[in-house]
């Protein structure tokens, strides 16, 4: 009997062993310049700038850089406090799609983008440094 208990425990302790690496969120911080840091969890790229930045310039900047490259703009939906942009990369008819999303908070506009629906850090890092480029930030 204690011994398929201990039999059970190490199991257990196995399969955790395993399964946490799988479930952790992989956290990356990348360097934009001198004063702009992104961040890079799950499979989303988030930056904050500086509040002087403003949503409707982003969405602008955001669909120039997309279209520049040959992406098609799926949807976009903008106020003066958030906007989103899913757009769809040349010739792709449903999946993967880029989704940036833009809020403004009272310090900072946040800037995230993410590959729909398994991720691509680097695509999403290339655009979101073309955008960085095109805002002047």
């Amino acid at each position: 009997m204690m011994r398929r208990v201990r039999s059970g425990v190490v199991w257990i302790g196995l399969l955790a062993g395993l399964v946490a690496p799988l479930t952790a969120c992989n956290r990356s911080v990348y360097p934009y310049g001198e004063r702009v840091e992104a961040n890079y969890s799950g499979r989303t790229l988030t930056v904050r700038l500086d509040e002087s930045v403003r949503v409707p310039r982003v969405m602008a900047a955001i669909d120039e850089v997309l279209r520049d490259r040959g992406y098609s703009v799926v949807s976009t939906a903008s106020t003066e406090e958030d906007g989103e942009v899913i757009a769809r990369g040349p010739r792709v008819v449903t999946y993967p799609r880029l989704v940036i999303n833009a809020r403004q908070t009272s310090t900072a506009c946040v800037v995230s983008m993410r590959n729909e629906p398994f991720g691509d850090k680097d695509q999403v890092e290339q655009m979101m440094r073309a955008l960085l480029v095109k805002l002047g930030v």
